[in-house]
């Protein structure tokens, strides 16, 4: 019994972590934020338990091959290993599922991904207004803004969209707006105009709503934590 389900678990488990892949993916591509919507710890779990799943049938094999009691220690090791990674996962799991908003993916994106079409001779055109249209008007600062609602302002598809960004901009949808939103933090915190707002004050009004996620995005792009950088620029400054 039990390790029938070890082998039905290695399986399985290299097939669900390709569609949290494909997920994490999805977000990227999709949403300006993954605040409620990223499966970052089912992956990580996945992972582990992939990783103990194996090790588990290696000195298993060894075991018996070589007829050493040792095995009946690291089997005991990897047992409770186990047993706690799932009982963690199910508290987990029943003091936060209402936290999550797990997005929908359309069904064509689990198919094998299609050559690129041609970008058109207006694209040069959609990527200006694309520019004009946040720099102007800011859009960025809305929390929930996504590929889908930026793209109904330009009246193009989304998928068209999304080409436009990572052909003419090198990223996804997720670091295209994050980009601007840490230009815009960067500039009010070395703003004196400013100087009375708390830095998570000025994170939330360029489109950051939860205080761990804005330090990732903030110091993936810097290289350095908001305070770090507001302290720098401002010892530099005569």
């Amino acid at each position: 019994g039990w390790f029938l389900s070890i082998l039905v678990a290695l399986a399985y488990i290299p097939r669900a972590l390709r569609k949290v892949f494909h997920y994490q993916n999805y977000l990227f591509d999709h949403y300006s934020t993954t605040d409620r919507k990223s499966l970052r710890w089912l992956q990580n779990f996945l992972v582990v338990f992939l990783v103990m799943t194996v090790f588990w049938i290696i000195r298993f094999v060894y075991y018996v091959i070589e007829d050493y009691d040792m095995g009946d220690l690291v089997f005991l090791i990897v047992t409770v290993g186990l047993v706690v990674l799932l009982f963690w996962i199910g508290y987990f799991l029943m003091l936060n599922y209402h936290w999550f908003q797990i997005a929908t993916v359309p069904p064509q994106e689990d198919e094998k991904p299609q050559t690129p079409a041609k970008l058109s001779t207006n694209t040069d055109q959609y990527h200006h207004q694309l520019i004009a249209l946040i720099e102007k008007e800011k859009v960025y600062e809305d929390v929930q803004l996504t590929l889908e609602t930026l793209a109904e302002r330009l009246d193009i598809s989304s998928g068209y969209l999304s080409q436009i960004i990572k052909e003419k901009e090198q990223k996804t949808f997720f670091e295209f707006i994050n980009n601007f939103r840490i230009t815009a933090v960067k500039e009010r915190l070395l703003n004196p105009d400013f100087a009375h707002y708390t830095i998570m004050g000025i994170a939330s009004e360029c489109g950051f709503n939860s205080k761990s996620t804005f330090n990732a995005v903030f110091k993936k792009f810097t290289n350095e934590t908001p305070s770090a950088f507001q302290k720098r620029h401002l010892a530099e400054t005569p």
